[in-house]
């Protein structure tokens, strides 16, 4: 996954998971701005912008993130049915 890749090349430490094919959880651990990003919540909110974008063609939903007192950002990825 190019995402989990560019978050990787930039310090992050992105672990990706899927129980099914259709279905990926991207957990965005060791976050380089972890104490930045629990005191300002937009940086979780471009982190996210940033994610859905990079997936047009998947639906994207946050399930945590470092911003509402959770210990790592974490993503839901849908492929959408053509």
């Amino acid at each position: 996954m190019r995402v989990a890749e560019t978050f990787e090349d930039l310090g992050f430490l992105p672990v990706v998971t899927s129980v099914v094919p259709e279905e990926v959880r991207l957990a965005i651990r060791a976050c380089p701005m972890a104490t930045l990003a629990r005191r300002e919540s937009f940086l979780c909110l471009a982190e996210q912008r940033f994610v859905s974008l990079a997936l047009p063609n998947a639906q994207v939903s946050v399930t945590s993130n470092l911003a509402n007192g959770q210990d790592e950002c974490c993503y839901r990825v849908r492929t959408q049915s053509p």
